[in-house]
């Protein structure tokens, strides 16, 4: 019924839904989403701010979105350094600037994921051209501004600027009460529960010949102070005498490792296997056979905590709820905590991931399509 409505009353217009995005995990939350939408037949295109440039087409190709129209509002190399922070964000900034009001002008919503510095702008340039921003993870808080930063103090800021706000649970939702003219929708989970169930498919799960683990070390506050990115490597060695490791290297994490001569220490070590980012599919197949996994990501808990593979989380703080107290902790970059805790881990049963429950895509196209006929 919607879909009818939406034909009947926006296609003549040409109301679009615009997704701005940066990163990785960004594409990877909102790919479902983009689907669901086409399901509806509404008109979506992608506006790429580029802070990750590594394997988006084979993120594109894995959701099926290859042919999805995008366009590049920075041309540079991927951010992977703190050098190239100020140079991309003016660039980005400028771009969509100068192009706001040609871009905007077919545009009947800007949608925008999670807590970067794309966030913060697509909410920005939605306020400026006065063209609704839907906000999609919103609600999720640390409490410090300080930690994580500054992912805290974006998802402030986009609050503040945005209209709806899709928010994943009644926590999340809570934390939003102070913004009063927010249109709150709870979407029930992530929509990364979306993500996983296309990468599993109907695919039974069977144990890896040889037990190994995961890790994917990434954050700004690990990787860019050099004592901790120390701590954290010999952490990660301690834990490869128990079981081999399969570090997945962010560019960021590899240029770092390099510049501070542990690349080739981590090469040199037997129970270390390095490998290059992969497809999201491929990922998710790979975590969901590991013994445990070491990570700072905030997606890869939540993936886990799906996935029910134990998760030591490289971080003193996390605005995710998911797995805490049950798959997930918290942990120091220290060798022997690391070695108490993997030896107590309790080993995952091989099975296929019950990952119920609505859809929080579907629920987020529907409303969508609303807020267009509302646009019409």
């Amino acid at each position: 019924m919607i879909k009818l409505i939406y034909r009947d009353c926006c296609h003549m217009l040409s109301k679009t839904i615009c997704f701005l995005l940066g990163t990785r995990a960004q594409l990877i939350k909102t790919a479902p989403v983009a689907l669901a939408c086409h399901e509806l037949g509404l008109r979506t295109e992608m506006l790429w701010t580029g802070q990750h440039r590594e394997t988006i087409d084979d993120l594109l190709a894995d959701f099926g979105l290859q042919d999805l129209e995008k366009e590049a509002l920075y041309q540079g190399p991927e951010v992977n350094s703190i050098g190239r922070v100020a140079p991309w964000a003016w660039q980005c900034f400028r771009s969509s600037r100068q192009s706001h009001r040609m871009l905007f002008a077919r545009y009947g919503v800007i949608v925008t994921h999670g807590d970067t510095f794309s966030t913060v702008l697509a909410a920005w340039l939605g306020r400026k051209s006065g063209i609704p921003v839907a906000h999609i993870e919103a609600g999720l808080r640390s409490f410090n501004l300080l930690n994580p930063f500054p992912e805290e103090i974006n998802r402030l800021l986009t609050f503040r600027w945005s209209d709806i706000a899709y928010h994943p649970g009644e926590w999340a939702g809570n934390n939003l009460h102070r913004y009063k003219w927010l249109e709150r929708i709870d979407t029930g989970q992530n929509t990364i529960v979306d993500a996983v169930r296309l990468a599993l498919g109907d695919e039974l799960l069977e144990p890896p010949e040889q037990p190994y683990a995961v890790c994917s070390i990434h954050r700004f506050e690990n990787i860019f102070f050099t004592g901790r990115l120390k701590s954290i490597i010999a952490a990660i060695e301690a834990a490869a005498e128990q079981v081999p490791i399969r570090f997945v290297l962010h560019s960021a994490t590899r240029k770092r490792l390099e510049a501070t001569g542990l690349l080739q220490r981590l090469q040199a070590h037997p129970g270390i296997e390095l490998l290059d980012r992969m497809g999201y599919f491929k990922f998710v197949r790979l975590l969901a056979g590991a013994r445990f996994v070491i990570t700072d990501g905030g997606s890869n808990q939540e993936e886990l905590s799906l996935l029910q593979v134990p998760t030591l989380i490289m971080r003193d703080h996390t605005e995710r709820q998911e797995g805490l107290g049950s798959t997930a902790q918290l942990v120091k970059p220290d060798p022997g905590q690391l070695r108490t805790l993997i030896a107590t881990l309790p080993v995952k049963v091989s099975r296929r991931p019950q990952i119920g429950g609505p859809s929080p895509a579907s629920i987020i196209a529907q409303h969508l399509a609303q807020v267009l006929v509302k646009s019409c």
